[in-house]
């Protein structure tokens, strides 16, 4: 198969070890210990492919001989969805990144599914035209990568998921077969949406854009607390839904910590809404009186325009919060907006008996529910320590569970909660779905539909209360 590929694509096919190894992770660390008891992360081969036939290509003669694929672009997620779990071929996507030209009349554009969503919005800015929505990690994730893992991010309070902004999308399937994929199609477009790779590999994507709003207003408003900032959000999206592009919540442990890195702009550690607006410049200068009001009614203040700005101006670096820390470990949910306030105080609560800040951050995804993410600090150098960080992961997503809540991403190691994110008969049609496309579960295998033995939700409940159970005994001895 080397030979073969090496025929077609010459050096970008590859089985250098050298080259191999910088694809057994993604941005989050996990000792060698656990990864590869868990899995075979280290591909037998690299492939970067320049287009949609390399693609079918490589797919085919993988199944001819049983191969796995594993499909990965930006790589900018923490669940393992784009490292292999059983070695084969690590199919790296980012060549595929053409962006072709707006139709007007339609306002849509075919984009390679490797491009970031960055490459992708400066391109169409110069045309006159920007994205509807993107994600906060904007500048490596790949438009096809989001796409994949759940669409939810910036824009998305006003424009709704991605998947209701893709018109259709190229599509290698597990046959090898490429196909243009609709609605209307078999199988449909929309099964692929947060498939996370595992039963097809996107090649384009033609995307709803619109044009350049005329103009756009920011403002960060500090509540007394989180339950005021979260009546906030909803009075603001209530009354200015129309011209709402973006509503960002910052609890106030979260912007404490920001504190240190960016004095003065964080005010007293109190929690934060930001409100970013775009329309006309007569709809913005109606809404000022509004928000004012509003902050007024629900006890917040209004942080200067410039600190306002300046928030905006960091909304792709919501994990800036890392350079803080050696290490930084977080558990990201989907939660009822109205269930927040409780959350934030059982997160910080948890955090008081282990002796440890969690900071937690997120973004309105509609007028009911908040994309959240919840960070504490760790150390990865410190191997036993980091393991014990882990387990306060499930307590988080313990509490966000009892909340209404659930992960928004699976990957590998959100497998242990496919029960809580998904009901009985929704696991059981992906699953159904996995079977039609993939019967020999060789893309993107060991992920999204079950979890390997040592993560099967009864051993991985017993195997992280032990490790919690320690980490509070260690906590306690340290604060003595």
């Amino acid at each position: 198969m080397m030979e073969r590929l090496r025929e077609a694509l010459g050096p970008r096919a590859t089985d250098s070890l050298f080259e191999r190894e910088f694809y057994d992770r993604d941005v989050a660390y996990v000792p060698d210990v656990v990864l590869r008891l868990l899995a075979k992360p280290l591909p037998d081969l690299v492939v970067r492919p320049a287009n949609a036939e390399e693609v079918a290509l490589v797919v085919r003669l993988a199944g001819a001989e049983g191969v796995p694929v594993t499909p990965r672009a930006g790589g900018s997620t923490a669940y393992g969805n784009v490292v292999p779990t059983r070695g084969g071929i690590l199919l790296d996507l980012n060549g595929l990144s053409d962006i072709g030209p707006v139709d007007p009349e339609t306002l849509t554009v075919w984009v390679g599914a490797g491009a970031t969503w960055a490459e992708l919005d400066l391109s169409l800015r110069r045309g006159g035209y920007t994205v509807r929505s993107y994600p906060s990690s904007a500048r490596v994730a790949s438009v096809g990568g989001w796409f994949s893992m759940g669409g939810l991010g910036l824009g998305t309070v006003r424009y709704g998921h991605l998947k209701d902004q893709v018109e259709a999308a190229d599509v290698v399937l597990p046959s090898g077969e490429a196909r243009r994929l609709t609605e209307e199609s078999s199988p449909p477009l929309e099964w692929f949406a947060g498939a996370e790779g595992t039963l097809g590999i996107l090649t384009g994507l033609c995307l709803r854009v619109r044009r350049v709003p005329e103009a756009e207003e920011h403002f960060l408003l500090e509540g007394p607390d989180v339950g005021a900032v979260a009546e906030l959000a909803q009075a603001i999206l209530g009354k200015l839904g129309a011209v709402v592009f973006n509503l960002h919540v910052n609890s106030g442990a979260y912007n404490g910590a920001l504190s240190s890195l960016e004095p003065g702009r964080h005010g007293a550690g109190k929690p934060t809404l930001a409100a970013d607006l775009e329309g006309s410049p007569a709809e913005l200068e109606a809404c000022r009186g509004t928000v004012r009001g509003l902050a007024k009614a629900h006890g917040a203040t209004l942080r200067s325009p410039e600190v306002a700005q300046e928030e905006w101006d960091a909304r792709l670096d919501t994990l800036r919060i890392k350079r803080v820390f050696p290490t930084v470990l977080g558990a990201e949910l989907l939660l009822p907006l109205a269930a927040l306030p409780a959350y934030v105080d059982r997160c910080e609560a948890l955090g008081g008996t282990q002796k440890i800040e969690i900071l937690t951050y997120g973004h309105l995804v509609d007028g009911g529910q908040i994309l959240v993410m919840s960070l504490f600090a760790s150390d990865e150098r410190k191997t036993a320590r980091y393991l014990l960080d882990t387990s306060l992961l499930k307590r988080i997503y313990d509490i966000g569970h009892g909340l209404g809540g659930a992960p928004y991403a699976i990957g590998l190691w959100n497998t242990p909660y496919l029960g809580r994110i998904f009901d009985r008969v929704a696991l059981e049609e992906r699953r159904r779905r996995k079977e039609a496309l993939d019967p020999r579960g060789l893309l993107n295998p060991g992920k999204h539909y079950a979890a390997p033995l040592a993560l099967h939700p009864l051993l991985f409940g017993v195997g992280m209360g032990s490790l919690s159970w320690l980490r509070r005994l260690t906590a306690r001895r340290g604060a003595r």
